[in-house]
């Protein structure tokens, strides 16, 4: 089935002196412009008045495409801003659904903590009790959300005793289907956070399918998960109440739905920081870090951290400046750090460890990229690069 399109209307600014405008159709291609989307650009960098069909599972993509970075534009909430680096202008602000982009700052990703208490068991046969979220962004609470809920099904006195959500409390709370749409609504498009994410994603989404709903699509990130890399050495436990305490967070989980969201976001804050020391501030970068951080390299991060997100070709050296290796990508940034995806061991291995400096050089486009990289193969011969194989992406060998 096609996914629904948004049309948007961009906002009205004063024309830009001595610019055209700019065929979005031809720059963007389909489907996320049609052939006539015009529009053209502003002093403040937005379109005046241009219509742009949007794909919302294709956004996410924006930011790969030729000379497009698509990212999170702080002047319009919910607004992804087009740039185009050769003219060094923004040239379209385009309403989405409020996913954050993967190359989005960390700063301005909107997060939103989820918890629910359950009577126990599994998705497919128990029912949930409770359900708390608070939204954030920019290290600052935008709102929460709390509510009992009826299970429909009764709660095991373990439960109860852990909890303190008695039958008594739920009876006259609405079930799940009369709470999902207002949750679903503060939700959004936002990145959902949870500590063993997986276990509150799994009841709601059971609560959805039993609707013939679908699951939620959003991006999520999983604070036992992020905490087990980063603090694992620190603590006995990943536990959030170990770590409540271990680090003093301002909240204290209760086993209720929105203590528990609620200090599950001062450990996400908490991670935050700490991941800035791997050179980690946008949410790509996030999500990958659980696979990065015990890489035994992973100190050597922070080389990436000034990369850009531009096609363009990069040098892996020593500490000799001797060149070690000869790379290419369409996304310099998450090129060089997929490096570090690995285990750390062979010959990948071998390279990390004589690694001391990136040295990337921004091209127009990947074709130039590919010219520049043969280029520099030759006239280097780095020993790390398979003379047999042609310079790729590393995903896209």
């Amino acid at each position: 089935m096609a996914q629904p399109r948004h049309q948007a209307a961009l906002a009205q600014q004063p024309q830009r002196p001595g610019l055209g405008p700019v065929d979005l159709h031809r720059l963007i291609g389909p489907p996320l412009a049609q052939e006539g989307d015009h529009a053209v650009p502003t002093g403040g960098g937005v379109l005046h008045h241009a219509p742009v069909a949007i794909d919302p599972q294709r956004l996410s993509h924006l930011r790969h495409a030729t000379n497009i970075r698509a990212g999170y534009d702080s002047r319009h909430p919910w607004g992804v801003h087009l740039f185009d680096y050769h003219r060094r202008m923004g040239v379209g602000t385009l309403e989405r659904d409020g996913t954050d982009g993967l190359g989005t700052p960390l700063h301005e990703v909107t997060f939103c903590v989820v918890d629910v208490e359950t009577t126990g068991g599994a998705p497919v046969d128990g029912g949930i009790t409770e359900v708390g979220a608070v939204k954030l962004r920019g290290g600052e609470r935008l709102g929460t959300l709390q509510t009992l809920v009826n299970p429909g099904l009764a709660i095991p006195g373990p439960i109860t005793a852990l909890t303190g959500i008695t039958e008594a409390m739920v009876r006259p709370a609405p079930a799940i289907g009369g709470v999902l749409p207002s949750l679903l609504e503060f939700v959004g498009g936002a990145v959902i956070v949870g500590h063993n994410v997986s276990y509150d994603l799994g009841f709601l989404d059971g609560a959805l399918a039993r609707r013939a709903r679908s699951p939620l699509g959003n991006r999520w990130v999983d604070t036992c998960r992020l905490a087990r890399r980063l603090l694992g050495d620190e603590v006995p436990s990943c536990r959030l109440s170990t770590l409540a305490e271990a680090f003093a967070l301002d909240h204290r989980p209760t086993h209720r739905a929105l203590d528990d969201a609620l200090a599950t976001g001062d450990l996400l804050h908490l991670l935050l920081e700490r991941a800035a020391g791997f050179g980690v501030f946008d949410l790509d970068d996030l999500l990958l870090l659980p696979s990065l951080v015990r890489h035994p390299q992973a100190a050597k991060l922070r080389l990436t951290r000034a990369l850009p997100r531009r096609p363009g070709v990069y040098l892996l050296r020593d500490r000799r400046g001797a060149v070690l290796y000869v790379g290419r990508s369409g996304d310099l940034r998450r090129e060089v750090r997929s490096h570090f995806a690995g285990t750390g061991r062979g010959r990948p291995g071998q390279l990390l460890r004589e690694l001391a400096a990136v040295d990337p050089t921004v091209c127009a486009d990947e074709a130039e990229a590919a010219a520049l990289a043969a280029e520099l193969i030759d006239r280097h011969r780095p020993r790390f690069n398979d003379p047999a194989r042609p310079v790729l992406g590393r995903g896209r060998r």
